[in-house]
């Protein structure tokens, strides 16, 4: 039924499994994405430590004073570092995109191949159990966001959280007391805000995904065949399902941006416990408050714990945007999930072989017992009930569905006129039937 058909495509299926990601990058290859991991760690490696060696020269710049010229006269010599490292990050980055877009062209053909294959040789049954127009509406869908290309989202997540590593790591140059609070900002971004995130976001995506296939639905109804008959008293069904499947369609549009600034909004409110702890690491850390006046203390504390605000404050931001762009990664691998189910999709000859593998022991399970009851003392004949399997043609073999005992209750036509070509349908009574389907 179509609830039962909704209620499968909105049940969320957890996380996504390693064998999903497997089975797509298996699409790249792994020369290739060995290609792409080689570049982008190359890109990402010389531009973080470019940013790392220069944060670190202004920070022991501003904190020593007096050897601040000589520390300026050995950045001069290593200036060409500074030169060279982009024009090597930029380099880099130019072939792992080559790559990625090459790996993105590459998957899409061998996915639309693959699961295109795979929808046109299923059994028959498959298109009267599923909604052929969901099936239809489902395959372009995924294959848009398969083609939109997200590997590069690949690229930029890890780029951020080398980015987000580095930041920590000058942060805790600077205040090696932070080791103590860090574990417990991670644990509560963990456990209060990415957990949930994940799953909302992929749960937000799937609905999303699902109610792309309203129209489809009804012209699918209508194309099969199905409440083609007094189809204008059955329209206040059909637009039932339209217009719940729009307000579905809307409330999963707003439940994505709404999850999205929830996170964002905490986040901030978890990393603003860090900065407050920059703010009282002064007054928790020096017992006696005089030591904190005395020489030059005063000016090199507080323009360190000036640098770690604004760290921490950036660290807000880079995770912000690194549970962002996971959470992206996640949703679009939800698309590839749904093309990796219909790939899968049952074989008409593996079905057809499968029912041959049960029909073939029986068979011989019959021929068997004949025999032994011609050789053997037992003359007892065979039993009324077994006979002979029916020969099947092979002509139809492939196309024809019989069904033995179906329950069939269906509408006649009948004519009351022949000259006014008048005509109604009544219902006839319901039968046990056998019901050859062909396509």
């Amino acid at each position: 039924s179509p609830a039962k058909d909704d209620e499968d495509e909105s049940f969320f299926k957890g996380n996504i499994e390693l064998t999903t990601y497997r089975w797509f990058l298996s699409k790249v290859g792994g020369v290739l994405i060995l290609y792409i991991m080689i570049f982008m760690f190359i890109s990402i490696f010389t531009d973080e430590i470019k940013f790392f060696i220069l944060s670190m020269i202004s920070i022991i710049s501003r904190n020593d004073k007096e050897h601040s010229n000589e520390i300026l006269q050995h950045q001069i010599k290593y200036l060409k570092l500074f030169v060279i490292l982009p024009i090597i990050s930029l380099i880099a980055s130019f072939f792992c995109f080559m790559f990625i877009i090459y790996g993105t062209v590459i998957s899409a053909v061998k996915v639309h191949t693959d699961v295109l294959k795979s929808i046109l040789s299923v059994p028959m049954y498959v298109y009267y159990n599923n909604n052929l127009g969901n099936i239809i509406n489902r395959f372009v869908t995924d294959i848009y966001s398969l083609d939109n290309g997200f590997l590069k989202r690949f690229y930029k997540f890890i780029f951020l959280f080398f980015r987000l590593l580095m930041s920590i790591i000058l942060l805790f140059c600077m205040v090696k007391d932070a080791v103590i609070v860090f574990p417990f900002i991670v644990f509560l971004i963990y456990s209060l805000v990415f957990k949930k995130f994940s799953r909302g976001c992929k749960e937000a995506q799937r609905g999303y995904l699902r109610c792309h296939s309203p129209l489809c639905n009804i012209y699918s109804n209508t194309i099969s065949g199905k409440s083609v008959i007094n189809v204008y008293e059955k329209n206040w069904y059909h637009l039932g399902i339209y217009e719940r499947y729009v307000e579905t369609f809307r409330n999963y549009c707003l439940l994505k941006w709404a999850i999205t600034i929830w996170a964002s909004f905490y986040i901030r409110l978890i990393f603003l416990i860090l900065t407050s702890y920059f703010i009282m690491h002064p007054h928790i850390f020096f017992n006696k408050m005089g030591n904190l006046y005395q020489g030059g203390n005063y000016e090199k504390i507080i323009g360190t714990i000036g640098y770690c605000i604004t760290f921490s404050s950036r660290l807000g931001v880079l995770t912000k945007i690194l549970l962002c762009d996971y959470t992206y990664v996640e949703k679009e691998m939800c698309c590839v999930q749904r093309l990796e189910e219909f790939s899968k999709l049952p074989h008409e000859k593996d079905c057809l072989e499968e029912e041959r593998g049960e029909v073939t022991p029986k068979c011989d399970e019959m021929e068997m017992k004949g025999k032994f009851d011609n050789s053997g003392e037992s003359t007892s004949p065979l039993p009324t009930g077994i006979v002979d399997p029916p020969a099947i043609d092979q002509s139809k073999e492939k196309y024809g569905v019989y069904l033995e005992n179906v329950f069939v209750s269906y509408k006649k036509k009948v004519v009351l006129d022949k000259n006014s070509n008048k005509y109604c349908y009544t219902d006839e009574d319901p039968s046990l039937k056998n019901i050859t389907i062909y396509a």
